[in-house]
């Protein structure tokens, strides 16, 4: 099996144009919630905007939209790996890296340099998360100055999201015993103060790709990223103020909230149960309740987030159940469920009234979600109770199984592989708590996590998301996205990736708005 990034073949190979000389642009300030941790993408948490600017990754993924527009399609692209090839057993990645490329102090970006980093990588404590993503990694072997081949313990797709993460941002070898934070982005490290951090442009980034065709305008000549305060700035990642001119877009997450039930046993279990309360869940209103809580939060349509690889909007869209209170009565009716007088307008079918109880943890949002939760099924004949619990006690029946519904959420890595934590049979007892079984599932699952090929593993997990959204062990109900303001007539070029992450490589200031 053979992948390629940009063009077919068995090596794909992505053009360098030189782009024109960077024109001093002034200062692009970007105010943000917090800082990462530490500037060593190795050693982060999670990954950071900073950390895009001073590090790049060996691939991408494409393509890249102007802020406020969303790309069609996606696709893994070259960045410092031009191009790359997959053994047919899938176990073996060869990498053909960019050559003329060099970090900021001037040693080249060769194979050494790379095998330095990732054998960094590999000697990490187990749980760091640039370790984990390297799990299935055994060795990295230098094939020649500027390729580079990856050995792994088993065919794992998981291996492309790796390549484009930035907690494996290159850095200089040797730079990270100095903190000196080399790197090959197009900005260099300058200072860190309480509160923000300042970069200087790259002046000797002669590799950009071109991704919004930026030739010959003003370039930032620095860029700042600040905590607070009340400074203008020309971007906001979070908070940003309300005011004239100011332009706002949502950018996709990679949470979900969601409604699970109990397939083992009660009425939850019952498919035409689940179909009923799908129909009576109304995802704007709930959205609201929880946003009035705690911001960030959209109508979801699928089990995977938006913000993840694999998310088919287009299944989503077509296979979602739409809120319909009356499609929810007549499903019910069909089902024997009847009116016998219950004063809240319940539902009985051979003497049991239609009651659930949903599980939650003793959140505000939750609280709010589930309130509103329970006056859309009442409106078709449901009574919901409420169970909350503190987290950690509500985590520990969660795990048993002991609930009817359960109000839970995911935050998780840009990779599908989420679905099956939460899905696969061999998970009933621990993260599978719903108890779901379905052989169907489990082979589009296995599959999913063996297929190297992007191309037909997207299809898998197309399939896998019409399934779930078909047979309903879950209700998506919320995906988690934040909202962006810029000043478009003071910044330009602004580009989103197809996970929502922010792209400042081709960014420039209008030259009357330094």
């Amino acid at each position: 099996m053979v992948l390629a990034g940009l063009a077919g073949g068995c090596v794909a190979v992505d053009p360098v144009g030189q782009a024109a000389g960077p024109i001093p642009g002034g200062e692009l300030r970007v105010a943000l919630a917090d800082l990462p941790a530490t500037v060593d993408p190795q050693l982060a948490p999670g990954p950071h905007l900073l950390h895009r600017l001073l590090f790049e990754t060996l691939l991408t993924w494409g393509p890249l939209a102007p802020a406020g527009t969303v790309a069609s399609g996606l696709a893994l692209r070259p960045h410092l790996a031009a191009g790359w090839m997959v053994s047919p057993d899938g176990r073996t990645v060869d990498l053909l890296l960019r050559q003329a490329v060099s970090f900021h102090d001037g040693a080249p970006l060769d194979a050494a340099a790379v095998r330095a980093n990732l054998e960094r990588v590999l000697a990490l404590p187990e749980g760091t998360p640039a370790r984990e993503l390297l799990a299935d990694v055994t060795a990295v072997e230098a094939t020649g100055a500027h390729r580079l081949r990856l050995h792994l313990r088993r065919a794992n797709p998981a291996i492309w999201n790796a390549l484009a993460s930035p907690l494996l941002g290159m850095m200089s070898p040797g730079s990270w015993e100095r903190e000196s934070w080399v790197g090959t982005g197009p900005y260099v490290f300058g200072a860190w103060e309480e509160n923000a951090v300042t970069l200087y442009r790259n002046e000797a980034y002669a590799w950009p790709p071109a991704f919004y065709g930026n030739d010959g305008r003003a370039y930032p000549q620095a860029v700042t990223l600040a905590v607070g305060g009340d400074a203008p700035a020309h971007l906001w990642l979070d908070g940003a103020p309300e005011g004239e001119g100011l332009e706002f877009f949502p950018v996709a997450g990679r949470g979900l909230l969601y409604l699970a039930f109990n397939l083992r046993q009660g009425v939850a279990a019952e498919a035409a149960v689940r179909r009923a309360v799908a129909y009576a869940v109304d995802r704007a209103a709930l959205a609201a309740a929880a946003e009035a809580v705690e911001p960030g939060w959209v109508p979801a349509v699928s089990p995977l987030a938006p913000g993840i690889w694999g998310f088919d909007p287009v299944v989503a869209g077509a296979f979602t159940p739409r809120q319909s209170p009356a499609a929810a009565r007549e499903i019910l009716a069909l089902d024997g469920w009847q009116h016998e007088g219950e004063e809240d307008g319940c539902l009985v079918r051979d003497g049991v009234v239609l009651e659930l109880e949903v599980l939650i943890q003793d959140r505000p949002g939750a609280v709010a979600m589930a309130a509103v939760l329970a006056e859309q099924l009442a409106a078709v004949g449901m009574r919901l109770r409420l169970r909350v619990l503190g987290p950690r006690d509500a985590l520990v029946q969660a795990s048993f199984g002991r609930f009817e519904l359960l109000l839970a959420g995911y935050r998780w890595a840009p990779d599908p592989d989420v679905l099956h934590y939460y899905f696969h049979s061999s998970r009933v007892g621990t993260t599978n708590r719903g108890g779901y079984r379905s052989s169907e599932a489990d082979r589009l699952l296995d599959a999913g996590r063996t297929e190297m090929d992007l191309e037909l593993r997207s299809l898998v997990y197309s399939r896998i998301q019409r399934l779930l959204l078909s047979d309903l062990p879950w209700i998506p109900l919320l995906a988690e996205a934040r909202t962006v303001g810029w000043d478009p007539e003071g910044l330009r070029g602004v580009l989103l990736g197809p996970a929502g992450e922010i792209w400042l490589h081709d960014a420039w200031l209008p030259g009357d708005r330094h």
